[in-house]
């Protein structure tokens, strides 16, 4: 297909704004907020807990007390700036930098996808673009248009790859790839809208739905045994795409973007690249400008300014719609530099303020006022509570399978739905067991891990940060050590399982 450069697609952006000046819009609006919410934010933290704070959360992890002291005992008017430069732009730290965000956008962008990804390869991909300041709208525009081999060694393999063929189908319609593409960069759900025919509670339709996904129709994945490449398919660069009312009867869709922007059907471009223009629409949008600064605002908070951060609208607003506005502007502005998005957020008031007594954002739909720095929820407790279930779910398991035998698999069905001659405490064990299963078999994160070589200690570590973004601690690690003890074959995937559902299902998990 010819590429889409002929169409003319705007890329307005605002005046481009100095650093310091962001800042204080930032602080001006949440302190607007706060007057008229009648709100008393919470004392600043101080220079040694902001120390830590900004190390974790830029760089992903605790600062050295080399470092700790070096920031204490500075004299400079400006250190908290210093610092923040110095995590973003040093040499030191480049490396850390872009692993730490190579890995929170694998886990954002593998979300629910498919085991034939290679995150591997797509870390490999992302660590080089956080690392040399590559503009995110063309890393964006990379992921979208990728073509090539998504396993390493391939002669034409290409890491951007990774991220398309976790969501592809294999019946080629490519309706995840649609929802995770819509929602992942454009904060807009579009997944009950490929079957509603009327407006759904989002205010999206189905017709919406499908001429979005007709972009994706030139996709193609080609799979062999364990490998998949991803090509644009020529032979259907200028084919409708149909789909089903719920009354049985067919439409037709046309690539129409979210905004209602048309591809003109005329011979001059009939042959167009339908993925390089839906790159260009997309990254060319307020919706991706603002989706992307809610983003990185909720994964230096802790939460976004809508919740959950990946879905924005009428029946969604976001907390401090002038603000995030703003932001996703000036990101625009400043040529998508992630760097610059996280320094103006990281030398904000709000980031510098304790946590409090209370979370003010533990409901969905509630509006987080930012007057203190929202708490991380304390879900050991939840998490060493589901682990115990766990243990009496899979020790159950075990006792009817029989010790000696290899485990007996139970059938999928429906989670939750369970025999209705089981006692309660059966049916709480019979369910956790299906889901389990379902768990470990539904997320990209179960499949990679537990069909790894790894050694069962790493798969538990890799199960707790892919889940839970931290390592075990030592109660958790205990609690595992029990329900691994139930099994008679200790490197059983049947018993990892269990571990993977308490975890990926506790109130902690991502």
């Amino acid at each position: 297909p010819a590429p889409a450069a002929e169409l003319d697609i705007s890329d307005e952006r605002p005046a481009r704004l100095p650093d310091e000046q962001i800042v204080r819009v930032i602080n001006e609006l949440v302190r607007s907020s706060w007057v008229s919410g009648g709100i008393t934010p919470t004392k600043p933290i101080t220079d040694d807990e902001w120390c830590r704070r900004v190390h974790v959360k830029l760089i992903g992890r605790e600062p050295s007390q080399q470092e700790l002291a070096a920031f204490v005992e500075s004299r400079s008017a400006k250190r908290r700036e210093e610092l923040v430069d110095l995590l973003l732009q040093g040499e030191t730290y480049i490396e850390e930098f872009a692993a730490h965000w190579s890995r929170t956008w694998s886990d954002i962008l593998l979300a629910a996808g498919d085991k034939r990804a290679n995150r591997g390869g797509l870390e490999h991909f992302l660590r080089r673009a956080f690392g040399r300041g590559q503009p995110f709208n063309n890393t964006v525009s990379e992921l979208l248009t990728a073509t090539g081999g998504s396993t390493i060694g391939d002669a034409n393999y290409n890491g951007a790859t990774s991220f398309l063929v976790a969501h592809a189908d294999r019946e080629g319609i490519y309706a995840q790839a649609t929802t995770h593409v819509s929602r992942v960069f454009m904060g807009l759900s579009l997944e009950c809208s490929r079957c509603h025919t009327d407006s759904t509670w989002s205010g999206n339709e189905q017709q919406r739905f499908w001429e979005l996904n007709a972009f994706f129709r030139q996709l193609k994945i080609e799979r062999h045994q364990d490998r998949s490449t991803l090509v644009t398919d020529a032979a259907h660069a200028d084919g409708e795409t149909f789909y089903a009312l719920p009354n049985g009867s067919i439409r037709a869709a046309y690539p129409v973007f979210v905004d209602g922007t048309e591809i003109p059907r005329h011979p001059s471009i009939e042959k167009v690249n339908r993925r390089d223009l839906l790159a260009k629409f997309v990254t060319r949008s307020a919706q991706f400008r603002q989706a992307m600064a809610n983003r990185f605002w909720a994964e230096l908070f802790g939460v976004g300014f809508t919740i959950p951060a990946d879905n924005i609208g009428p029946h969604n607003p976001p907390s401090h719609p002038e603000l995030l506005a703003k932001l996703g502007g000036q990101f625009a502005a400043h040529d998508y530099d992630v760097r610059a998005l996280i320094r103006w957020i990281a030398l904000s008031e709000p980031f510098a303020l304790s946590s409090g007594d209370v979370a003010t954002h533990d409901q969905i739909g509630s509006k987080p006022a930012f007057d203190r720095f929202p708490r991380a929820r304390d879900n050991r407790s939840p998490v060493l509570n589901q682990l115990r279930v766990a243990q009496e779910a899979y020790a159950s398991f075990v006792s009817k399978a029989g010790a000696n035998s290899t485990p007996a698999r139970l059938t999928p069905t429906v989670p939750g739905v369970v025999p209705t001659e089981l006692s309660n405490i059966d049916k709480l064990l019979a369910t956790v067991a299906t889901e389990a299963r379902q768990l470990s078999r539904s997320t990209v994160y179960g499949n990679y891990i537990l069909d790894s070589d790894m050694s069962i200690e790493q798969k538990i570590q890799h199960m707790f940060y892919a889940t839970l973004h931290r390592a075990p601690t030592a109660r958790e690690q205990k609690a595992v050590s029990d329900v691994l003890a139930n099994n008679a074959i200790p490197a059983d995937k049947t018993a990892l399982e269990y571990v993977w559902w308490a975890l990926a299902s506790s109130q902690e998990a991502r």
